[in-house]
């Protein structure tokens, strides 16, 4: 029985002596192109050794070490959470693989990519596959081209659902402590310090800020006395006096040479007139959230707020600010909208937010007038 390594030459074999040498074979790496994928979310995850740049120089000192890697571009998301994948830096990649960009994905571990365990889970068994990308988490030792990573994916995944816990635990902590302070009627600086009171640091209540209250009595006043939202919003311009956004970052009642008074909103004119926080009343709980669940904010019923009389001094005695409401229930009057016959009411929308002041760069507000022919006309609230 004759090979093809006899040396022995045969007329019928006379074309087969080029297979009498046997050569290595040239094999051809695959290379990658891939992305790392940086996140660090809020304060809670600050730790040195999951800092972007820590995450970044691991990445890559991986692709130096691996021939067939190439990073070509970074993805960041620095102070989001993990919970979802609502993340610009996370959308950008995944629109990067779409194209054609990427084939490759690095993470400094997996709890990096994502703390949602069944969409993780989704992504590295699913989704990448499908779209032929390589997923690898370096200190979870998992490549998903390697075929003897089934005991790293078990790991991974028990991983996924360790990291999901993580911030359940620490929502579910964090929230019963606020509301251990919500029910001793402590109030945190983080929430919005209403116009005419301040916090000092460490306070737990409000104080009264003898800058601003004075100008709270004036507007309650020049309501009492009869003028409307606009009438207040105009007589405030033209006094000069800074909104409370402008009073925050300033520390400004009244405007100067460098800084110049914004138009206030009535919105939160009404607000003011209609919040018992000046009366020494404190509500909270109005609203709830559920983050680790990825629940959006609600409103609460009345019945659950938590409310707290006498919290903090009073701007308006008790017996005044109910008088206050007294008018403010007399004085109510249905809104022009409803009114305003649908077409109205749509081009109102169709000009909202294109419409401003030449002078104050104000929002321009319509206006309806019964003896105009068209019945409407658009003006700055300031004048």
């Amino acid at each position: 029985m004759r090979g093809w390594w006899s040396d022995m030459a045969r007329t019928k074999d006379r074309y087969l002596k080029v297979l009498r040498h046997p050569y290595e074979p040239v094999v051809l790496l695959r290379k990658y192109r891939a992305a790392g994928y940086l996140r660090l979310s809020e304060d809670s995850e600050r730790k040195q050794s999951d800092s972007i740049e820590n995450q970044r120089y691991m990445i890559n000192q991986y692709a130096k070490e691996h021939e067939d890697i190439e990073i070509v571009m970074f993805f960041e998301d620095d102070g989001f959470t993990g919970t979802n994948f609502h993340r610009s830096g996370f959308e950008q990649m995944m629109d990067a693989v779409r194209n054609g960009e990427i084939d490759c994905i690095i993470v400094k571990d997996v709890s990096r990519f994502g703390r949602e365990h069944i969409q993780v889970g989704d992504y590295i068994d699913k989704v990448f596959p499908f779209l032929g990308v390589r997923f690898i988490s370096i200190m979870d030792y998992y490549d998903s081209i390697n075929p003897d990573c089934d005991r790293e994916r078990m790991i991974l995944s028990i991983k996924s659902l360790v990291h999901e816990m993580y911030p359940r635990d620490i929502s579910r902590k964090v929230h019963s402590t606020f509301r251990a302070k919500r029910e001793r009627g402590e109030v945190r600086r983080s929430n919005g310090i209403p116009y005419g009171f301040y916090m000092e640091a460490g306070d737990t209540s409000y104080r009264i800020d003898y800058k601003t209250y004075r100008i709270y009595k004036k507007i309650v006043g020049w309501y009492v006395a009869g003028c409307a939202l606009k009438d207040i919003v105009r007589l405030l311009f033209k006094r000069g006096i800074l909104t409370p956004s402008q009073y925050r970052k300033t520390g400004l009642v009244y405007q100067n040479d460098t800084v110049k008074a914004n138009i206030w909103v009535e919105s939160a004119i009404w607000w003011m007139l209609r919040n018992p926080v000046y009366e020494g009343t404190l509500e909270l709980h109005k609203t709830e959230q559920i983050l680790y669940e990825n629940i959006a904010q609600r409103s609460l019923p009345r019945e659950e707020y938590l409310v707290f009389e006498n919290a903090h001094p009073k701007i308006l005695s008790h017996e005044r600010f109910v008088w206050l409401q007294e008018i403010i229930a007399q004085r109510e009057t249905k809104s022009e909208k409803e009114d305003l016959p649908l077409w109205q009411s749509m081009e109102e929308k169709v000009f909202s937010g294109i419409l401003f002041c030449g002078d104050c760069m104000g929002r321009m507000k319509r206006r309806s007038q019964r003896k105009m022919v068209d019945g409407k006309r658009y003006c700055c609230p300031a004048n």
